[in-house]
């Protein structure tokens, strides 16, 4: 049996400007502004090659990355942030008021 994080799901266009490029247990989106890409939840570091992979196959880079949104900062949500900012050193990282605290992983 495969290790959940080890599941992969092909990247897909959701609507518009909006896509999945994550994994069975880390859904990751991304928007496309036309000037950069916004990534939602970078997930797992364990799933992290994922999101890369499902990024190129979209056609994007991880350099192309200006901000990264956090829904809540859960390791499963938010612990790749640091991965992330090391191919995307110009993102800035965005997180709700109250749900930064413990998480460490998120600069």
């Amino acid at each position: 049996m495969k290790k959940l994080w080890k599941q992969r799901l092909e990247p897909f266009r959701i609507w518009g400007n909006l896509w999945f490029c994550g994994s069975v247990p880390s859904s990751c989106h991304v928007i496309d502004t036309g000037e950069g890409l916004i990534l939602i939840d970078p997930g797992l570091p364990e799933t992290f090659y994922l999101v890369v992979q499902g990024l190129w196959e979209l056609g994007f880079e991880p350099k192309q990355v200006k901000a990264i949104l956090h829904t809540h900062g859960h390791y499963d949500h938010a612990g790749a942030t640091k991965l992330l900012l090391g191919l995307a050193p110009e993102a800035k990282t965005y997180i709700g008021a109250g749900s930064e605290t413990g998480s460490t992983f998120l600069t």
